[in-house]
């Protein structure tokens, strides 16, 4: 349970960050929150996500993803890389998270 001083920022209405100093989760119960996410839809845990991610971590991420994206599809493009079959990228993905 989050302290007093805290719980009110998180009554799903105020998403205030909150500064690592505030608030020191054990390892226990960071291993007990991603066993209960791991237990959600895909829908519920983008919500979660929404719900703590710090909105600048989010921009930036995407910021960088969009980067990515355009430095791959150029260098297809210009014939400086090849892609693979996307049946054998989900294969492969599968198969390594099917082993953890």
């Amino acid at each position: 349970m989050l302290p007093p001083h805290l719980r009110q920022r998180y009554d799903g209405l105020d998403r205030t960050p909150v500064h690592e100093q505030d608030f020191v989760m054990s390892s226990a119960a960071v291993k007990r929150v991603i066993d209960l996410a791991s237990e959600l839809s895909e829908d519920e845990r983008r919500v979660v996500v929404d719900a703590i991610a710090p909105k600048e971590s989010v921009a930036s991420l995407a910021d960088e993803w969009t980067a990515e994206i355009e430095r791959r599809a150029s260098l297809v493009r210009s014939g400086r890389a090849e892609g693979k079959p996307a049946d054998e990228v989900f294969d492969r993905l599968e198969s390594k998270l099917k082993a953890r």
